[in-house]
Parts: structure tokens; sequence; C-alpha cells
């Protein structure tokens, strides 16, 4: 009896001893697991705060962006406005040529007819030293392919590589061909001097068209890149509100 009893204490003690191994090793799994969640936690955290930095970042970079097209269009539209106006001017010369070419005027009426095409000429300088943005003259030639007096780059996204040079050629009477470098201005007093005026204004049309073409075409591309930049700034906006929410 007193060996089968001290069996039993024997295998009472040793399940004891089992049962408090067995819970302190589920306590240490515990306390790891916690641990570790814990870590894991922190690193969320930390990668959540690292991903909305750059969300912000990015943000901030592409409103700026925002603002250099939104400058950009502004400067393009004050040169197209300029450009039409000296093309409507053009087609007024050419109208007078063409009129003082016909037969049926006098050499006085052909004077008065002259007398207009000098006030328009000379408008046409007075539109290239008017037109201007932020106090830069656009028309002059300073932004043209050829000019090393300045250049205008337009930044149109975040990287630095995301960005367009403008070019607007010279449209001054001179650089158009209606004056010369001594000052004479394209003559309509005579039948034969209002045809050669009238050949001359076909490569003055010709520039100042393709100005307004490539004016078109910078416009253009930069609302299509308004459009996409705009879109996700409202999609950041969107995201980085529902972060701070959390």
């Amino acid at each position: 009896m007193i060996i089968q009893t001290g069996i039993s204490d024997y295998s009472s003690q040793k399940l004891r001893w089992a049962q408090y191994a067995a819970n302190s090793q589920s306590e240490n799994n515990t306390d790891s697991t916690s641990e570790k969640v814990k870590t894991t936690n922190m690193q969320v955290d930390k990668a959540d705060i690292s991903v909305h930095g750059r969300m912000k970042a990015r943000l901030m970079s592409l409103r700026e962006v925002r603002n250099n097209i939104k400058s950009g269009i502004e400067m393009l539209e004050t040169a197209d406005k300029g450009v039409r106006t000296i093309l409507t001017i053009l087609e007024k010369i050419k109208d007078l040529a063409v009129q003082s070419i016909n037969g049926i005027y006098s050499k006085d009426h052909r004077q008065l007819i002259q007398v207009q095409v000098s006030e328009l000429i000379d408008e046409v300088d007075r539109i290239v030293e008017s037109t201007e943005y932020n106090s830069k003259t656009l028309l002059d030639g300073d932004y043209s392919r050829h000019s090393r007096k300045a250049s205008m780059w337009m930044q149109i996204g975040p990287n630095m590589h995301e960005r367009e040079r403008i070019f607007i050629s010279t449209m001054s009477a001179l650089n158009l061909r209606l004056s010369n470098v001594k000052g004479e201005i394209a003559s309509v007093s005579t039948p034969k001097s209002a045809q050669e005026t009238l050949d001359t204004l076909e490569y003055s049309l010709y520039r100042v068209k393709k100005q307004l073409a490539d004016i078109e075409g910078y416009n253009e591309r930069f609302k299509e890149t308004q459009i996409k930049v705009n879109a996700e700034i409202e999609l950041l906006e969107k995201n980085l509100g529902e972060t701070e929410k959390r």
C-alpha cells in the first residue's frame, strides 16, 4: 500500500510539474506573439507614415506644377492674342495692296492707301512692344528658336525632365519683311510696288500663321497635362483625407 501511495503521489507531483511547464510555455509563447504583433504594428505605422509623407510631398509638387501650367496657358493666350492682332493687320494690308494694284486708282488715291499701310505697319511694331506677360515682352524675338538672350522653359510635371521649351518667333515689321534696316517700309504707291508688297505678304502671313499653329499646339499639350495633373491631385487629396481619418 505504501509503495502504491508513493507512486500515486509521485504521479500527481509529476502531473503538476508538467502542467506548470505547459502554462509557463504558453505564457512565454503569448508574450512572444504579443511582442511580434507589437513590432509588426510599429513597422506598419512607420510604413504608413512614410507613404503618407511621400503622398504629401508629391501633392505639394503637383500643386506647384498646376500653378506653372496655369501661368503657361495664360502666357500663351496673351501671345496668341497679340499674334492674331498682327494677322488681322496683315490681312488689311493685303487688301489695301490688292486695291492699289487696281488700275482705276489715281496716284493721289494710292498715296492715301500708302498712308493707311504705313500706319498699319507701325501698329505691328506697337503690338510687338506691348504684348507682355509678367513684364516680359513675348513677340520681340527674345524667345525665338535662335535667340541667345533668353529661353522659356515650362515645368509641366513634378520630375526634372518633365518640362517643355516654348519658342515664339519675332513678329516685328522688320522680321516680317514689311520694313528694312534703313527704315523703309513696304510700298503700295504704284501698281508695281503694290504687287511686290503683295508677294512679300505671302511670306509674312505664312510666318504669323505658323506661329499661331505652334502656340495652339503648346496650348493643347498644356491643357491635356493640366487635366491629368488635376485628376492626380484630386486622387491624392482624397487618399490623404482618408488616411488622416484613421
